[in-house]
C-alpha cells in the first residue's frame, strides 16, 4: 500500500493526484473496473483530436490500453455499418426472407399467368 495508488497507479510517481478527468468523473483506482461508457468517453476524446499521451495521463490508463480501446471501438463501428448481417442466425434469416420474396414473386407470376389463360379460354382464343 504505497502512494502510487493515490496518484493513479504504477509509473506515475511525482504526478499530481487525479481526481477528475474531462468528463468530471474520477479515474478508477487500482482494482476498479472501467465501464463501457467510461471507456467510450476516453475513446471519444481521442477521436475528437486529443493526444493519446494526454488522455492517457488524464485518465491514468496506459497508452497501449487506450489504443486497444480505440481500435475495438472503431472495429465495432465498422461492423455496425456493414450491410450484411454478422451472426449466423441473422444470415439465415436474411436468406429465408430472400427465398420468401422469390417464392412470392413466382406465385404472383403463376397467378397472373393462370388468370390470363382463363380469360383466353373464356374468349375462345
Amino acid at each position: 500500500m504505497g502512494d502510487s495508488t493515490a496518484r493513479g497507479g504504477a509509473g506515475s510517481e511525482g504526478a499530481p493526484e487525479r481526481s477528475a478527468g474531462a468528463t468530471g468523473e474520477a479515474a478508477p483506482g487500482t482494482g476498479q473496473r472501467w465501464t463501457a461508457s467510461r471507456r467510450e468517453a476516453a475513446v471519444l476524446r481521442l477521436l475528437r483530436g486529443e493526444s493519446l499521451d494526454g488522455v492517457s495521463r488524464d485518465v491514468a490508463v496506459a497508452v497501449h490500453r487506450l489504443d486497444e480501446w480505440r481500435e475495438r471501438f472503431l472495429a465495432g463501428g465498422r461492423t455496425a455499418l456493414k450491410s450484411r448481417p454478422t451472426t449466423p442466425g441473422e444470415e439465415e434469416l436474411r436468406r429465408a426472407k430472400a427465398k420468401i420474396g422469390e417464392l412470392t414473386m413466382m406465385l404472383e407470376l403463376y397467378e397472373k399467368k393462370t388468370e390470363l389463360q382463363a380469360r383466353r379460354k373464356r374468349r375462345g382464343l
